[in-house]
């Protein structure tokens, strides 16, 4: 009878740690799947995260290099290099362009802004001329306490212009600091000055004398 118990009790432990056994089997194959589907849903969530940043930086440079093929006429090259944005303004054919060390700039293809632009400039006593030839016009108009510094090509249609605080920047050193000045027209201008400069002196002397 003794043994028939012990029997008994050896055949119910024997279950007991079966069950144990499959239980903890069970648990170490669920937290196993657990673990597979939990990676990939991390690695696909990040994934498109990428793809949008890596889209929107390439339709920025689209949109930088568009502005740098039209434009490019007006100011010099490098300064496309210094914007981080170009977009559509809202009217047509043109676009504005910033960039955190240069500002905001605003350029137009329009043949009748140009012209109506660059008689304003020439004919405005508050507006200054610093350059203008044939088909080029460089200066800047004031506006209140506002100097609105304006590029203006004739022949193409083109404008390009930056409001700027005359409380903060004077607009003329402004426009030198962009190169916006062609360098050959301006040192042309200031060696014609100086023979007039000359003449008027000379002429003045002689009549002294006589």
């Amino acid at each position: 009878m003794l043994k028939r118990l012990c029997l008994y009790a050896a055949a119910a432990l024997l279950t007991l740690t079966a069950c144990s056994t499959d239980d903890v089997t069970d648990q170490s194959l669920t937290t196993q799947n657990t673990a597979i589907d939990v990676a990939p849903s991390t690695t696909s969530s990040s994934t498109p995260a990428t793809l949008t940043q890596t889209t929107t930086t390439t339709k920025i440079d689209a949109q930088i290099e568009k502005a740098r093929q039209n434009f490019h006429r007006l100011v010099p090259d490098e300064l496309f290099d210094q914007f981080t944005s170009c977009d559509d303004n809202g009217v047509r054919d043109s676009m504005a362009c910033s960039g955190p060390k240069v500002g905001q700039f605003q350029f137009f293809v329009s043949e009748v802004k140009a012209a109506s632009t660059a008689q304003l400039l020439t004919g405005l006593n508050s507006s200054r001329v610093l350059e203008e030839t044939d088909s080029r016009i460089v200066g800047w108009s004031i506006l209140g306490s506002t100097a609105v510094i304006t590029v203006v090509d004739k022949e193409r249609g083109l404008v390009m212009q930056q409001m700027v605080s005359t409380d903060d920047i004077d607009p003329e050193e402004r426009i030198n600091e962009l190169g916006l000045l062609n360098q050959n027209s301006h040192q042309g201008a200031e060696e014609t000055l100086e023979p007039t400069e000359t003449s008027a002196t000379t002429h003045i002397t002689t009549s002294t004398t006589a």
